[in-house]
């Protein structure tokens, strides 16, 4: 069976596009605990320990303690988180993960951007997160701190709306993969590559 990548946009009725992707310029701080991050529109992140989950409406989000360590199983934890913030982003109509944890020619993390801020401008957002990682396996690289990670996605019919409560929109259901590639970079797991397969 061959298998076909894509590049996509999770969420709001499209099928899913994120590629490319990598870290910015300025890193969030990571430590053990969840790391609590405000990203501004230029890219950069600022972190601080948190003990609860802030939610991303504001720009601010929280990475999982167990996404934060140097390991297959944080790898693993940061590649399920990205997947599911890649769906939240369509629900908060809030690219602040992709904005932070972006390099500059991060082409997925780009359309990404542009694509919730087509939604933001359009006054639509996704009514509610439409995926389940089912699981996430793992192949080491050759690099030592390049991971390359597949999360095995099923996602359900959830709608979008525009400001009035109209819909726009749905998600299909379908199952598919996310293959993501991770580096560990100046102490926090960043997105190298992020494809859509069936």
């Amino acid at each position: 069976m061959t298998s076909r990548f894509r590049y996509a946009v999770l969420g709001a009725g499209v099928a899913l596009a994120v590629a490319g992707c990598n870290g910015s310029k300025d890193t969030p701080t990571t430590s053990t605990s969840p790391t609590s991050m405000t990203s501004s529109p230029t890219g950069s992140a600022t972190g601080s320990a948190s003990a609860s989950p802030t939610p991303s409406p504001t720009g601010t989000f929280t990475v999982p303690r167990a996404a934060t360590q140097n390991t297959d199983e944080g790898a693993k934890a940061f590649a399920k988180w990205v997947v599911e913030e890649a769906d939240r982003a369509y629900v908060n109509v809030d690219s602040s993960v992709f904005q932070a944890l972006g390099e500059p020619g991060c082409k997925g993390c780009e359309v990404t951007i542009k694509a919730i801020e087509k939604n933001r401008a359009a006054g639509h957002r996704q009514v509610a997160p439409s995926i389940t990682v089912d699981d996430v396996g793992i192949n080491p690289s050759q690099g030592g701190d390049e991971v390359r990670a597949t999360a095995y996605v099923s996602q359900k019919a959830v709608d979008s709306v525009d400001a009035t409560g109209k819909v726009v929109g749905r998600t299909p259901v379908d199952k598919f993969k996310v293959e993501a590639s991770l580096i560990w970079k100046e102490g926090t797991w960043r997105i190298a590559n992020l494809l859509i397969g069936s």
